[in-house]
């Protein structure tokens, strides 16, 4: 794991408060949302454009109807 990987997946692990959160919207790169999709078990929805960085949800399994 790379050192820009660790840092995304340590504002992963804070931003999904270690597991008890589910769903977030997050504004984050297209590169660092493919990683996440890639990484774990989730489905990354792209939200809207927001400059460099755009908004996604980013959804756990077990967190959808």
């Amino acid at each position: 794991m790379t050192e820009r990987e660790a840092r995304l997946d340590k504002m992963l692990s804070e931003a999904f408060d270690g597991g008890g959160i589910r769903r977030r919207e997050l504004r984050i790169t297209p590169e660092e949302a493919g990683w996440v999709a890639a990484h774990y078990p989730v489905r990354v929805v792209l939200l809207g454009p927001g400059g460099d960085k755009n908004w996604y949800e980013i959804i756990f399994q077990g967190a959808e109807p």
